[in-house]
């Protein structure tokens, strides 16, 4: 997996909160965190809801967070 604040590094240390997203380093993370918060937050509501909502991701680096709500 690589690095999610696009440096190109490998990823090795997950965020602790929702462990949804990798960092090459906690500087990488640290700069990263503004874009990731809203997907955070959403990947750990996923964990004590049951996962009513998917697709919590920012891969576009926008702070745009999608929820896509399951069927059922």
């Amino acid at each position: 997996m690589i690095c999610g604040n696009n440096c190109g590094n490998p990823g090795k240390l997950s965020c602790s909160a929702c462990g949804t997203i990798s960092y090459c380093s906690s500087d990488c993370q640290k700069s990263h965190w503004k874009n990731h918060k809203g997907a955070c937050k959403i990947a750990r509501a996923n964990k004590t809801t049951g996962n009513k909502y998917q697709g919590a991701t920012d891969t576009a680096g926008d702070n745009q967070v999608k929820q896509i709500q399951t069927p059922g």
